[in-house]
C-alpha cells in the first residue's frame, strides 16, 4: 500500500502555474532543484521552468526514462520544453540536477501530470446523477473524462510534512465558490492530515471536522492557507468544512466537502489496487483497468466486504483489482 494518499480538489487552469518558494538548503549544500512555473496544454505540449544549482544540467524523467533536459544559467534558472508532447494519461515526473563537479541533487517534489485523451468527434457521455445518499455514484454510465490537463506538485515521502500543491486543473480553482476554496486534503496511513486552500490575503479561516472546530489559519501573502490538525483522524467517511471570518466574527464564506480517510491496507506484492477518487464509479474503474466497463462486477465481487451496493462507492475507498480472464 502507498504511504501517502491524497484527495485533490480542482483548481483553475491559468496561463502558468507557479509552485511555492523552495525551502532553504542545508548548511554547506546547494539548494536542490525545484519547480517554479509549469504549464501543460491539452495536446501534451509543456513548458516547465524552475531553479537549480548554477550551471548544472537539469533532467526531467518519468518511469520510462528522460523526458527533457536543459542547462541552468549562472543564476540557476532553467526552462524545459519537451520535444515530444506528453502522451495522454497519467505520469509522475521527477527532477534531478547534476552540478559541474558531478554531484547529483534530486528535487524534493515530483510533478504528477494528467493529459486528457483527444476529444472524440461524437462527444462524451454525460456523467450519472448522484443518488440521494451523499457521495454515491452509479456504475451505469461513466463520468466524462477531464478535458484539460491536471498538474499536482507532490512532496516525496521523506518530505511528506509539506502539503500537496495543485498547480493546474481542468475546472474551477478548488472546491467552493467565491474567494474561499479547499484545494487538497493529504493524509498518511497514521492519520496525519494536511489541508490546503485559497482565501483572500490575510483572511482568517476556521476549520471544522464533522462539525467540530479543529483550528484556525490565516491566508499568506499569496492567498494560500495550510492547516495540519494536531490529532490523528480515524478511518472512515468524514465531513470537512472551512469558514472564512469577516468583521465582527461573522462567517462570510463557507465550503464543505465529504472525504474518506482510508485505513492502513496490506496488499500482496502481486495484487493491484485503486483508490477511489471523486467522480469515479465501478464502471469507469473497470473500463480503465480491463478495457470493458461491464467487468465492474469482478471488482464488486472481490471487494464485497466493503461495498454494500455497487451503486454506492465513496472517495477514499481502496479496492483490490482482481485478475480477469
Amino acid at each position: 500500500a502507498p504511504d501517502r494518499l491524497a484527495a485533490v480538489a480542482p483548481e483553475t487552469e491559468a496561463p502558468s502555474a507557479r509552485a511555492p518558494e523552495a525551502p532553504p538548503a542545508a548548511d554547506g549544500q546547494e539548494a536542490p532543484p525545484a519547480f517554479d512555473i509549469v504549464r501543460v496544454e491539452p495536446d501534451g505540449s509543456a513548458v516547465i521552468a524552475g531553479r537549480a544549482p548554477p550551471d548544472s544540467r537539469v533532467v526531467l524523467s518519468d518511469q520510462n526514462g528522460e523526458v527533457a533536459s536543459a542547462e541552468a544559467d549562472p543564476d540557476g534558472n532553467w526552462v524545459l520544453i519537451p520535444e515530444k508532447p506528453l502522451a495522454p494519461g497519467s505520469r509522475v515526473l521527477s527532477l534531478e540536477a547534476v552540478t559541474p563537479d558531478g554531484a547529483r541533487r534530486v528535487a524534493r517534489e515530483d510533478l504528477v501530470v494528467y493529459v486528457p485523451e483527444p476529444e472524440s468527434p461524437a462527444g462524451r457521455a454525460e456523467a450519472p446523477a448522484a443518488s440521494a445518499e451523499e457521495g454515491a455514484v452509479s456504475p451505469g454510465l461513466p463520468p466524462p473524462a477531464p478535458k484539460a490537463p491536471l498538474v499536482v506538485l507532490s512532496p516525496k515521502a521523506e518530505f511528506e510534512a509539506a502539503p500537496t500543491q495543485v498547480l493546474q486543473t481542468p475546472d474551477n480553482e478548488g472546491l467552493g465558490e467565491g474567494a474561499l476554496r479547499i484545494t487538497a486534503v493529504d493524509y498518511d496511513l497514521d492519520g496525519r492530515v494536511r489541508i490546503s486552500g485559497l482565501a483572500p490575503v490575510g483572511a482568517t479561516v476556521l476549520i471544522y471536522l464533522d462539525n467540530e472546530a479543529i483550528g484556525r489559519v490565516r491566508a499568506d501573502g499569496r492567498g494560500r492557507w495550510f492547516f495540519a490538525p494536531t490529532t490523528a483522524i480515524l478511518p472512515g467517511l468524514h465531513r470537512l468544512r472551512a469558514d472564512m471570518i469577516g468583521a465582527g466574527g461573522a462567517v462570510v464564506a463557507r465550503v464543505e466537502t465529504p472525504f474518506a480517510r482510508v485505513a492502513p491496507l496490506t496488499v500482496p506484492a502481486d495484487e493491484a489496487f485503486v483508490v477511489v477518487q471523486p467522480g469515479n464509479n465501478l464502471w469507469v474503474i473497470a473500463r480503465r483497468t480491463y478495457g470493458r466497463g461491464i467487468l465492474y462486477q469482478a471488482i464488486y465481487a472481490a471487494n464485497e466486504g466493503q461495498i454494500r451496493d455497487p451503486d454506492l462507492i465513496y472517495p477514499g475507498q481502496v479496492f483490490l483489482l482482481p485478475a480477469v480472464e
